[in-house]
């Protein structure tokens, strides 16, 4: 691209409204040589922008004619939607079938009320998996706070740039335009730093998530309620999927379920009676949302 196309395209890029730090990234050019060619061009920028204004006004006014002659008192029927869980498993006889969600629930709320998930073989099993997690956390925090320390570091440094500028630049466009980068800039900062704090404060409290004995026990116990009381479906579906494997049904109830290893023993029952069927670790949901 020549030098004049390039000029071209920035004082596009000025006259749509963009600032000089984006227009900077997109043309890989630096925001001195930018303020520069701003100063030069700076009749075809404003002429550009009252454009652009003009364009947005008229866009508004033909919107706003159109929703005229719309019918306020005609109302849409609500549509009903079903929630349904899909067989993905080529081999099963169901494949691509649909079985309803309130079907899965209550064979798993019916489940659990059954087999509790309470013994102290289980928490035996809860507390090193835990300490586990925490440390494998903990090294991820570190690496992603180490991350954003410097990305702060290289923002503070841009900040005093700008202000720099703003101090030393007479011309009052100008000053504005910079004025309006150390905004960004400094609203940025504090996104960083919010971030970094929230991080900090997780690997702080990041060894008390572990549940004493008493605490687990009540937590299992009640279970199948809890998880009953969840109005987000995705979040029952993140439990669901962590808690079992699969599930073989007829379409109008559930005749097996699957549990992932280690909640097979959590529930301190594998008798096949049950329909209790522990899976190997690393096994996928058969049935999918």
């Amino acid at each position: 691209m020549t030098e004049l196309a390039v000029k071209e395209q920035f004082v596009e890029l000025r006259g749509s409204g963009l600032n000089f730090a984006s227009i900077a990234e997109k043309l890989n050019i630096s925001k001195t040589t930018l303020i520069q060619w701003s100063k030069i061009y700076q009749a075809d920028i404003c002429n550009l922008k009252q454009v652009h204004a003009e364009a947005l006004r008229e866009r508004f006014r033909l919107t706003s004619e159109r929703h005229k002659y719309l019918h306020p008192n005609i109302t849409k029927k609500p549509k009903t939607s079903y929630l349904n869980y899909r067989c993905t498993t080529p081999t099963c006889v169901r494949f691509n079938k649909s079985v309803r969600t309130k079907v899965i629930l209550a064979a798993v709320y019916d489940f659990l009320n059954k087999h509790p998930f309470a013994n102290k073989k289980a928490y035996d099993r809860y507390v090193p998996e835990m300490e586990r997690i925490i440390k494998e956390r903990n090294k991820e925090t570190e690496s992603l706070l180490r991350s954003l320390n410097v990305q702060l570091r290289n923002l503070a440094e841009h900040i005093t740039g700008t202000k720099r500028e703003i101090q030393e630049e007479e011309d009052t466009t100008l000053k504005k335009e910079y004025k309006r980068d150390l905004k960004e800039q400094l609203e940025k900062a504090a996104k960083l730093e919010t971030q970094i704090k929230k991080l900090k404060q997780a690997r702080e409290r990041a060894n008390d998530v572990i549940l004493t004995y008493e605490s687990f026990i009540e937590l299992f116990q009640n279970l199948a309620q809890r998880i009953q009381n969840i109005e987000s479906m995705a979040h029952l579906d993140f439990i669901i999927k962590k808690l079992f494997s699969n599930f073989v049904t007829d379409g109008k109830k559930v005749l097996q379920i699957t549990q992932n290893s280690p909640f097979g023993e959590l529930c301190g029952t594998l008798n096949p009676l049950d329909s209790v069927m522990v899976a190997p670790r690393g096994v996928e949901p058969l049935l999918t949302a």
